[in-house]
């Protein structure tokens, strides 16, 4: 299979996470390591970059073509679900070339345009791609997929509703599906004769950085190659995602002796209380990062910070939060200072029997006791506990 994407630079502060990848570099790893003979790596590489590119990809075993970059450009991260850092400026209207095969995996790149033609074509604009018109992409295929997450589809589509949006997509490309990744929800395939819901498989840990890429390539594999129907290539696509979220590792996506992966569906839009402390400048940033994040993600938030505020009686106060606990199906408890109405307000949920994730960073054993035995699911990394957050309020 023929690989067409770039190779970057990704660094992220919290989890620790400093690797040469990308989109093209993860993509074509995850095939060579779901049995995919062959793979052939298109991509672009700074002179400067060939012996570090060179050194994480080659081992995977795939053949690289390279065009030129003037630099190995970085994406910086905070956490998984921060707004990247991307350090230098690439032009990605830049024509590069032309490949073609029997079986093609596109992702948009950042330096530039290749053009493509192939029997079988998937292909992942990116959202750097997204203002390349796709047929100046993919000049001709025998079957095409487009696999693209939901703000990409909404904005390709020229609709707010994304299924509305991924069958005018389909039928403007002469695509064979459209499969529009949906992050914690799993995703959506749509077809010209149906639209099938594929479920998410949770774990309690979630590194999202790559998510995406890998799969793509899941997907590339099992509907290209191994001629799945796309429902079915979605799943086990799916499967494989997850395996790679739960352990940052790219081995992992072909086990099949772990622990059984369990879907869940989404049966309704979760609602979430974000309780936690913002009396100081460094836990206002963490409320307003966990609330960004949460929305992100397609979930409803209720903060006391920005639908209450500090104006009114302590009694008033209590009570508007109150209600919009009343109201919440899950609540997100940022726990790290052990602020005394975080606390209260985890009790009173739990005594509700509303499920409750607590971020506990830098928190000792000893303080999560009665979290911990009443139901709590503690979790010290942050973007697992936005994630399981949704997922609890399903």
């Amino acid at each position: 299979m023929k690989v067409i994407g770039g190779v970057y630079s990704e660094y992220c502060y919290d989890p620790n996470w400093h690797q040469i990848y990308g989109s093209g570099g993860r993509g074509a790893a995850t095939l060579r390591r779901l049995g995919v003979q062959n793979v052939e790596l298109t991509t672009c590489i700074a002179k400067s970059a060939q012996g570090a590119v060179y050194a994480a990809l080659i081992p995977y075993g795939m053949t690289i073509n390279s065009f030129e970059s003037d630099e190995l450009y970085e994406f910086r991260y905070t956490h998984p679900l921060s707004e990247p850092f991307l350090s230098g400026h690439p032009t990605p209207t830049r024509a590069l070339g032309d490949v073609s095969g029997h079986a093609v995996l596109v992702y948009g790149m950042l330096e530039g345009l290749v053009t493509v033609e192939g029997g079988v074509v998937v292909y992942d604009p990116q959202s750097e791609a997204l203002a390349i018109p796709l047929r100046s992409v993919i000049r001709k295929a025998q079957k095409l997929a487009i696999v693209l997450n939901e703000h990409e589809v909404i904005r390709l589509g020229d609709d707010s509703n994304p299924i509305v949006a991924a069958r005018k997509l389909r039928c403007e490309a002469n695509a064979d599906v459209v499969v529009i990744k949906r992050g914690p929800y799993g995703c959506t395939v749509v077809h010209e004769s149906y639209t099938s819901e594929v479920p998410v498989y949770p774990s309690n840990y979630v590194f999202k950085i790559g998510t995406g890429d890998v799969f793509s390539a899941a997907f590339a594999k099992f509907w290209a190659i191994d001629k799945l129907d796309a429902p079915k290539a979605a799943e086990e696509a799916s499967k494989c995602t997850s395996r790679y979220a739960r352990t940052r590792s790219i081995e992992a996506v072909a086990e099949t002796d772990d622990t059984p992966l369990v879907p869940r569906s989404k049966k309704n839009t979760p609602k979430a209380y974000l309780a936690g402390p913002f009396f100081s400048i460094s836990q206002r940033i963490l409320v307003e990062e966990a609330r960004r994040a949460l929305l992100s993600l397609g979930i409803e938030v209720f903060s006391p910070l920005h639908d209450v505020g500090l104006e009114g009686t302590a009694e008033q106060i209590a009570q508007n939060d109150l209600k919009g606990l009343d109201e919440s199906t899950v609540v997100l408890a940022l726990i790290a200072d052990l602020d005394v109405g975080t606390i209260f307000e985890t009790g009173y949920a739990r005594a509700k029997s509303v499920p409750v994730v607590a971020y506990c960073e830098g928190v000792k054993d000893e303080h999560l006791t009665m979290l911990m035995g009443s139901g709590c699911l503690c979790n010290t990394d942050f973007c697992s506990s936005l994630y399981n957050t949704v997922w609890a309020g399903m």
